[in-house]
């Protein structure tokens, strides 16, 4: 009986350990509940949060959340660890514990319980630490001074925490004392850095989180993050990742004075390693990226489908990177615009005992603009000639740079390890088809040739980012890039994307530059043997597919060659939602176990 009762009491404690791991708290604004279900929502967020264990989730719904407790009662000064006295309401802000996973974006008055059924656009839930609901934006810092140090803190965090579907706003300003710390779970958590998202010595999973006019929008030290969806608009001072492993995908940094900054010190146990997928950069007024190393610790950037549109620099180029490892693949870069060396890439090498490593893959760096008539400076890349800047320029193009009023793409003469291959740059021949030394070394495919975009806009004296810079048919870029180089730096072209979304090897050979020419674009319609029908055409709605054995599965491409739809069909299930695609002629591509047709497509 002993034993059974024993064995019972074991089942009932590892039931009740299994049932504490997966508890969920609820939170609504003003709400004066216990926390365990929403309709006993809690209004509390930390509270619930403290409550929670390593496994636990907290729900909060659609509302306004400003901290309400302080992060810690005492603050000292940096460096020399003196204590300062007692922090002030400012070290309020809200505070992740270890393993606990917290999700924004619920209903306020039809709540549900399954994350999948979160609408986070619709139902925003929103953490400010504007405290007198005063600020105006980056044009008048001073607004930001009675906020709250930090939004959201991660610090000391071991195993991975969780923190989804919030949008954040408020933030920090400049002060004297932005470098003295409060200490949260034994980590020294800097005042002011990261008044949004504050990651010290933290493992994170960050998803679905946007980041409107605040001050110093995230900083992460000595961390391992990885972020997806992520939103940082009309915000001040640097997106900071210092000493820290980061991965990130679908970043919108747009509308900000301010520039994603990596650094890596010495002082740091890691190097910075940021490896960055989907992205846009827009219309920023401090450059872009700025990337900052010393000599016993580097910082690496990885880039894959990125886009560079219309930003503003005082100096030193949208893209300043000091010694940093910098990898480039898919990346358009137009429009851009600099006030010294650079109206897209500069390149500082520091010193000759570091090596740098720059690969330009695949890329098209149209259209920017250097207006200060420097004889290093480019319209483009500069800083090339350091012989210990390896750089290998690969598949791209580069046309219409300029530097004040001329034509002036990059610079890299004298420097044996810049190597050009495959790519079209403008006046890389002169009119007896000698390779400009300019340009580095001739690695061979290269041309000279005007590249034919879809939609070309000569760079004047001003930002811009519109434009087209897909391939036309008569480019001389289809088809005349390297499948092996591609493999050898970024991976198997077979197996990537365009910055499109469209597959990155349409044919037997690469194309140049930042988007794949859809060769289904230029294919006879073939309406499929006189037994496939498309119905209607035009259509407003739906479009129906008849006579084909199913399965199908079919791509439906624009005009400029990006793939918008694409999926399969069934015998339940024989129709193609079209409704939210423009008005426009569309190229649908079926294929299924007995062949593959195209045929054109108008939605009206």
């Amino acid at each position: 009986m002993k034993k059974i009762y024993s064995l019972f009491l074991m089942t009932s404690v590892g039931l009740s350990a299994g049932l504490q791991a997966q508890t969920t708290r609820y939170v609504k604004q003003n709400a004066t509940g216990s926390g365990a279900s929403w309709q006993d929502a809690s209004g509390d967020l930390q509270l619930m949060i403290n409550a929670s264990v390593a496994g636990d989730k907290v729900y909060v719904a659609e509302g306004t959340y400003l901290a309400a407790h302080k992060a810690s009662n005492d603050v000292f000064q940096w460096l020399t660890n003196n204590p300062r006295g007692t922090t002030n309401d400012k070290a309020k802000t809200f505070v992740l514990k270890e393993g606990v996973a917290v999700y924004g974006g619920f209903s306020a008055t039809a709540p549900v319980t399954d994350l999948s059924l979160r609408d986070f656009d619709q139902h925003v839930s929103l953490i400010t630490t504007d405290v007198l609901g005063d600020d105006a934006g980056f044009d008048f810092p001073a607004s930001y001074i009675d906020n709250h140090y930090h939004a959201v803190v991660a610090a000391g965090l071991t195993a991975e925490t969780i923190f989804d579907g919030f949008s954040i706003t408020g933030g920090t300003h400049s002060t004297a004392d932005d470098y003295d710390y409060i200490v949260i779970n034994g980590v020294q958590v800097q005042q002011g850095m990261g008044g949004g998202l504050a990651i010290v010595e933290a493992n994170v999973k960050m998803e679905n989180i946007r980041i409107f006019q605040t001050g110093k929008p995230i900083y992460m030290k000595t961390s391992t993050a990885s972020m997806k969806n992520i939103s940082i608009t009309n915000s001040y001072y640097q997106f900071e990742v210092n000493g820290s492993v980061l991965s990130l995908e679908n970043l919108n940094f747009s509308d900000n004075l301010g520039n994603l900054r990596l650094d890596s010190d010495y002082t740091l146990p890691i190097e910075t390693v940021v490896n960055l997928k989907n992205a846009t950069f827009a219309r920023n007024t401090a450059g872009a990226i700025r990337i900052w190393r010393d000599a016993q610790k580097a910082a690496t950037l990885n880039m894959d489908k990125v886009a560079f549109l219309g930003n503003q620099a005082p100096s030193y180029g949208i893209i300043q990177n000091n010694g940093g490892h910098l990898r480039m693949s898919n990346i358009v870069a137009m429009g851009n615009t600099s006030g010294n060396q650079s109206g897209f890439l500069r390149l500082n090498t520091l010193n000759q005992s570091i090596i740098t490593h720059v690969e330009i893959v695949n890329s098209t760096i149209v259209s920017n603009y250097n207006n200060y008539d420097w004889q290093t400076g480019t319209g483009a890349l500069s800083g090339l000639t350091a012989t210990n800047a390896h750089v290998q320029i690969v598949n791209s193009i580069i046309w219409g740079n300029k530097r004040a009023g001329n034509y002036v793409n990059m610079l890299g003469t004298g420097n044996p390890n810049l190597v050009v291959s495959n790519s079209i740059i403008q006046d890389a021949y002169d009119a007896g088809g000698v390779w400009n030394a300019d340009y580095g070394v001739d690695g061979g495919g290269n041309s000279g040739a005007m590249p034919a975009f879809t939609q070309y806009i000569p760079m004047g004296t001003t930002a811009f980012s519109n434009g087209d810079l897909s391939l036309q048919p008569n480019s001389a870029g289809i088809n005349a890039g390297s499948n092996t180089l591609y493999n050898t730096i970024i991976g198997d072209p077979s197996n990537d994307f365009d910055l499109a979304g469209n597959v990155r090897l349409m044919g037997s050979t690469i194309d140049m530059g930042a988007y794949e020419f859809l060769e289904a674009l230029s294919v006879t319609e073939t309406p499929g043997k006189n037994t496939l029908v498309v119905y209607p055409n035009p259509a407003s709605d739906k479009i129906y597919i008849s006579g084909a054995d199913v399965p199908v599965s079919f791509e439906m491409y624009n005009m400029a060659g990006q793939r918008v739809l694409w999926g399969k069909t069934d015998a339940r299930n024989r129709e193609i939602n079209v409704g939210f695609l423009r008005t426009g002629t569309y190229v649908l591509k079926v294929e299924n176990k007995t062949g593959t047709w195209t045929q054109k497509i108008i939605k009206k």
